[in-house]
């Protein structure tokens, strides 16, 4: 139930950034047909060039969004997860996926505070 709990306040909060297609997310976006363990990827990403100012990256890094939760001290991880078949071939995510998880110790507000940091990275 609680896992649960957790998935669908991952879900309900991100689905605006889904709807604006600033993210994708692999896999059901219904609570009860996953675990709460999710891998997402952005689709756009804008960042800030010292020389140039704010500027969309044509090659973008795929390792940006873990590097800016990991800075937020948000543990997560990024890269196929040892699951290359999937990742790779299924998902076309060369690059990898940045996986996300929580589990029966996390809190709602600890969902909200990574929904949070996401929502933030996806306004750069």
């Amino acid at each position: 139930k609680h896992e649960e709990a957790l998935s669908d306040r991952f879900l309900n909060r991100l689905q605006p950034l889904l709807e604006q297609n600033k993210l994708s997310l692999f896999g059901s976006q219904k609570s009860d047909d996953r675990t709460p363990t999710f891998a997402i990827c952005l689709n756009d990403v804008r960042t800030h060039d010292p020389y140039f100012g704010m500027a969309w990256n044509d090659t973008p890094d795929p390792y940006y969004l873990v590097k800016k939760l990991n800075e937020k001290n948000i543990f997560c991880t990024h890269g196929n997860h040892y699951a290359v078949e999937l990742v790779e071939k299924s998902l076309q995510q060369v690059d990898g996926v940045t996986r996300i998880s929580f589990l029966h110790y996390n809190t709602l507000e600890e969902v909200d505070r990574v929904v949070d940091e996401l929502e933030n990275i996806c306004q750069i």
